[in-house]
């Protein structure tokens, strides 16, 4: 969790990879079976230890940005959980339950 906390921070300035980031983190979470109705703690159990760590140094805005950049973080992980689960029910479906795809040769 640090770990992501760390490169997640690390990539505010570069949102492009910091997306990429998040959305393979939340792919991997279907395969460990980690549902997204439990992304939302990560942030603020985060905050929760942090905050005593930093006393007076902590403070309304610094809280905000926080879970501001949790919010974000967890919407695209969601995202890729989501986008995880419809590829795997899709591969998992017989050849004759898959959608048809048109035939696009000439």
């Amino acid at each position: 969790v640090m770990s992501f906390i760390e490169k997640s921070v690390a990539r505010l300035d570069q949102l492009e990879r910091l997306e990429a980031l998040a959305l393979e983190l939340g792919k991997s979470h279907y395969h460990y079976n980690a549902p997204p109705k439990y992304f939302s703690y990560v942030g603020a159990e985060f905050i929760c230890a942090v905050q005593p760590i930093l006393k007076e140094r902590w403070t309304a805005e610094l809280e905000e940005a926080w879970k501001t950049m949790f919010q974000y973080v967890t919407s695209l992980m969601k995202q890729g959980y989501h986008e995880e689960s419809s590829r795997q029910r899709h591969l998992t479906l017989s050849p004759k339950d898959r959608p048809e795809k048109s035939n696009t040769a000439l």
